[in-house]
């Protein structure tokens, strides 16, 4: 008999009982660690952001998000009213992030499915507003973005900066400006000013 096993039939049998369980609740507590209030809170932003940002895992037929299928609409649309369901769910989105305690605030933003989704929306506004080609002067270079539109676009900037910060979203900034098609001889500074980076956003938030 080696000596882990002297020991344990030297014990009683109260305290073979209470050192199992002992065992168990920290094999518990490993493999179902105790929710903090930002695990809380995100279970319920999960929940209200389903099917918009989370797929309805309820639903067999669901293959995509509200996100995707309303980023693909608006995409392929390129006008108001094939984009207003999108930015009606970023809109929504951005204010779920915020509405619970700020302490969990940062680490929602820093999903990855959130700065995506963020992001893609950015982006894709940047796009829609350039076109093809370069807008002919900065007074065309919104398009057909109405102001509640460009209030969204300068919102997720800000947020961009304050979640992620000022030096990522500068790179990303530049990224996004060396992506937009037919620059044709534009450098970097008449690429700004006619995109929507060069927005006054003080004039909409």
């Amino acid at each position: 008999m080696d000596p882990i096993e002297r020991a344990i039939s030297k014990m009683s049998r109260a305290t073979l009982v209470a050192l199992a369980l002992v065992a168990g609740l920290v094999i518990i507590v490993v493999l179902n660690p105790p929710h903090s209030v930002c695990d809380s809170q995100f279970l319920i932003f999960q929940e209200e952001q389903t099917p918009f940002l989370y797929l309805d895992k309820s639903q067999a037929f669901a293959k995509t998000t509200g996100f995707k299928a309303s980023y693909d609409r608006c995409l392929n649309g390129n006008n108001l009213g094939a984009c207003a369901a999108l930015f009606t769910g970023v809109t929504r989105l951005l204010d779920d992030l915020e509405s619970g305690n700020p302490k969990c605030h940062q680490s929602f933003f820093k999903r990855k499915e959130v700065k995506k989704a963020l992001s893609d929306t950015m982006s894709l506004m940047l796009r829609l507003a350039w076109g093809n080609e370069p807008p002919e002067n900065i007074y065309e270079r919104t398009s057909w973005l109405s102001r509640n539109n460009l209030f969204l676009f300068c919102t997720l900037e800000s947020k961009y900066k304050d979640y992620y910060g000022a030096s990522n979203y500068e790179s990303w900034r530049e990224g996004q400006m060396n992506d937009l098609p037919n620059p044709k001889n534009l450098d970097r500074q008449n690429i700004w000013k006619l995109s929507l980076f060069s927005l006054d956003c003080r004039k909409f938030l």
